[in-house]
């Protein structure tokens, strides 16, 4: 009988620079719960991300959730591994979300110098970060941006500073080397995107700037993609722009949802002469 039960997980493989597996996959959470949607304490793994530290580990963070009687906790956690696959930093719990009560959610992680990386989230609506170096401490303690929103995604500029930028209304803030808000949140004005914006992805180039590109919110009408240029100063160089638009009859054209939208490269680079 079909009862539409669900087990989740998360697992965790090393690919080596030709791409071949070297380590993994290795079951990470070993959730061995099945459940249904209104089963209580049944959790789901949602929104993995990884990045590289300087000092070859890996971090990776997620959101955690599972119902109570008293309501939903939603969780953020995080863990570092090294590229032996080994453990440096166990499976630990960062926020402190209760049942019904403050929940967390929408992790993003940004390898930062100094082998650290910056964590930013969701807290029940607002945007907050924290910093942890690569064996799992904390090296700045949650901060909140002060303004609301969700799905963040950053980037370290060139010059040390980091850019945050967030959906609900297309928003980023500046940190400096040091990790303190100097500059923000902005407001990206786009007229274009009539159902709002939403799942931003966040590059650097080598000049101190931050790529910003997007989509439209809405699931049923993403007739196009979006483009900004800022800098590490919060001033806005290029205002929000439409750099593609879908050319089906019924508007559809989307990217990534998880922040890997765009990304910074180096290097020669030759198109082909013919893409398919």
């Amino acid at each position: 009988r079909n009862t539409s039960r669900f087990n989740y997980n998360i697992y965790f493989a090393i690919l080596d620079a030709s791409g071949n597996r070297v380590y993994g996959p290795l079951n990470l959470t070993n959730n061995t719960a099945w459940g249904t949607w209104s089963d209580l304490n049944v959790p789901r793994f949602y929104s993995l991300r990884i990045a590289a530290t300087g000092d070859n580990r890996f971090m990776l963070a997620w959101r955690r959730e599972h119902r109570e009687s008293g309501g939903w906790v939603e969780d953020i956690y995080y863990a570092v591994r090294d590229t032996n696959g080994g453990a440096v930093k166990w499976i630990t719990r960062f926020t402190d979300s209760t049942a019904g009560g403050t929940w967390y959610y929408y992790p993003a992680l940004t390898a930062l110098s100094n082998n650290r990386a910056l964590l930013a989230y969701s807290r029940s609506g607002t945007i907050y970060y924290a910093v942890l170096d690569s064996s799992g401490n904390t090296v700045k303690a949650q901060t909140s941006t002060g303004s609301s929103g969700w799905s963040p995604d950053a980037v370290q500029l060139s010059d040390g500073r980091i850019v945050i930028a967030w959906s609900g209304s297309m928003r980023f803030a500046v940190l400096d080397s040091n990790y303190n808000l100097i500059a923000g949140s902005t407001t990206l004005n786009n007229p274009a995107a009539l159902t709002g914006d939403a799942y931003v992805s966040v590059a650097a180039d080598a000049a101190g700037h931050a790529i910003l590109t997007w989509m439209d919110s809405s699931w049923d009408y993403r007739r196009n993609l979006y483009y900004a240029l800022v800098d590490g100063n919060g001033n806005v160089l290029t205002p929000p722009m439409i750099f593609r638009t879908s050319q089906a009859s019924s508007p559809y054209i989307e990217t990534s949802y998880e922040g890997y939208g765009n990304t910074s490269w180096s290097g020669d680079f030759t198109p082909p002469t013919n893409p398919t």
